[in-house]
């Protein structure tokens, strides 16, 4: 019995060696695949949010809203946009962006009105647990859609959220280590590479 307790140890010791090196070449690994994003200070664009309302199985649906103005390019992936209704700014990542017209947009009351009719937004009202998700093995957190039943709490991926609500993840974050939660650390190790310093 020994045998197998020990013989079972060291193999979970290296499926987790492996397991670690996997991931660390895929994020490494330049996605080939990917097109980077194209736009320029100026230029207005769609911004897509994440729709709890509609969800296929794991595929996460995108509302398109705007356009917004894009103010500011942090890096080739992460932009700063501009509503065109009340002028706030947000950070958002190229793949939640989208082309809308060239900067030469000519905004008038009628697209004014549009946006805001499609700016209904959806707000976090908390989150309820975290998770490792089984297959794509990134960090999740429960949402509590404020405003939805409990039907509709759905698994969201760290990262997304990081962008749309940092500081109620960082509120989590504390709650789930204060907590003794087995993913604590892992999510602040997430925390860290997303924040810019």
């Amino acid at each position: 019995m020994k045998e197998l307790e020990t013989s079972l140890t060291q193999m979970h010791k290296v499926i987790d060696v492996l397991s670690k090196d996997q991931r660390r070449k895929k994020r490494i690994q330049p996605n080939t695949f990917r097109k980077e994003p194209n736009f320029i200070l100026g230029d207005y664009v769609l911004v897509g949010d994440p729709d709890p309302t509609r969800r296929s199985g794991k595929k996460l649906f995108l509302l398109w809203k705007g356009p917004f103005r894009v103010t500011n390019t942090l890096n080739n992936y992460i932009f700063e946009v501009e509503n065109i209704l009340n002028n706030s700014k947000r950070i958002v990542h190229g793949d939640r962006v989208r082309y809308y017209a060239d900067n030469q947009l000519d905004i008038t009351e009628e697209i004014k009105d549009q946006f805001a009719y499609d700016s209904a937004s959806y707000e976090v009202e908390q989150f309820k647990d975290c998770r490792l998700n089984p297959s794509t093995h990134q960090l999740e957190f429960l949402v509590d859609w404020k405003g939805f039943s409990q039907d509709e709490n759905s698994w969201e991926p760290l990262q997304n959220l990081w962008l749309d609500v940092p500081v109620l993840v960082q509120d989590y974050h504390r709650k789930l280590k204060r907590s003794g939660h087995d993913l604590a650390d892992l999510v602040l190790e997430e925390i860290k590479k997303w924040t810019f310093t």
